[in-house]
């Protein structure tokens, strides 16, 4: 059906705008709801009443996992940054420490309560501490030809759950040079299980 006088493209252009603004009130009213249930459920989350933290699971790292490293062949620069590290770590590994993957703040809130929010920030703060030292550690140790040594520290951050990419990219470089076959297998299938989480 034409319209005498009117073009053809105006028709379409009005047809257009018409679905363009239904279309873009729909959005609109969908984003509208969404806000209205974050706030309520941060509202209520911020009247959550302190629970006990009885149910969180927290990472248990192994506090000796090097009870002493050789100097051999180590200047003393470096010798002294790993030996730093290792106290770092000895003395974060004796904190308390969990991580709370995949939940927000306010699902941590509506789980344990606004109280304890802070707490549980510092739980998951002190994990991804221990996890950035664990790398930084590795490092050293492979600066200082220490190879066997950093697979350990790293094979602990790959048991302890870390999420640190580095973590995983440094072990498979020293499991191919080293070629450890079975043990770079398990680790490209634990990087696709996590991958799925």
């Amino acid at each position: 059906m034409t319209f005498p006088g009117i073009p053809i493209l105006f028709i379409l252009f009005i047809t257009f705008l018409v679905i363009y603004n239904y279309k873009m009130a729909k959005v609109s009213k969908e984003i509208d709801k969404s806000n209205d249930q974050f706030i309520e459920r941060e509202r209520k989350a911020d009247f959550t009443r302190k629970k006990p933290l009885d149910d969180i699971k927290f990472v248990k790292p192994n506090i000796n996992i090097m009870s002493s490293i050789s100097q051999d062949d180590i200047d003393d620069d470096l010798y002294n940054k790993i030996i730093l590290c290792k106290k770092d770590y000895e003395k974060v590994a004796n904190l308390k420490m969990a991580f709370f993957r995949n939940k927000t703040n306010t699902d941590l809130k509506l789980q344990y309560g606004a109280a304890n929010l802070n707490t549980l920030i510092n739980f998951e703060s002190t994990y991804n501490n221990l996890l950035s030292i664990i790398i930084k550690w590795a490092k050293l140790l492979i600066e200082a030809n220490k190879e066997k040594e950093a697979i350990i520290l790293l094979e602990e951050g790959i048991r302890l759950e870390s999420d640190f990419e580095a973590n995983y990219t440094l072990l498979i470089d020293l499991y191919e040079k080293s070629n450890e076959i079975s043990k770079l297998k398990n680790l490209k299938e634990i990087i696709r299980h996590r991958k799925k989480i």
